[in-house]
């Protein structure tokens, strides 16, 4: 007779994009309308290289309120983040409306970063603008 092996418990982990605790913080905003409409609701997905990160968006409008802020958020294991954007502002007869987002992230090591700004366009409903 003979005996056979035991097999140790395998792994059914799959690879994680690498993700690296400490080192210099990136920020970018990687997911954002082209465009959205006043006085609705957008979700900004922000990555960084580093999880457990704290981040949110400063906004400017070029009509009032000219600065808003959404946020903050929390990265993932991933190092990604989505942030509930809420638009609105007032036009009194202005017709080009954009704004400009700015992710601001600051690490568990005190390290605080801006990401490049992206612009989207606000988009003005009927009597808005």
């Amino acid at each position: 007779m003979q005996n056979t092996p035991s097999l140790g418990p395998t792994s059914t982990e799959t690879a994680q994009p690498t993700v690296q605790p400490g080192g210099q913080l990136t920020l970018q905003i990687t997911g954002f309308p082209a465009a959205v409409n006043n006085n609705s609701r957008v979700d900004i997905t922000v990555s960084t290289n580093q999880p457990g990160v704290s981040v949110y968006l400063q906004i400017h409008y070029n009509a009032q309120p000219t600065q808003a802020f959404a946020g903050p958020g929390t990265t993932d294991a991933n190092g990604n983040v989505t942030i509930p954007w809420s638009v609105f502002v007032f036009s009194f007869n202005r017709k080009n409306i954009h704004a400009t987002l700015t992710a601001i992230a600051t690490d568990q090591n005190g390290q605080h970063v801006s990401s490049a700004p992206v612009v989207v366009q606000v988009l003005l409903g009927p009597g808005m603008g």
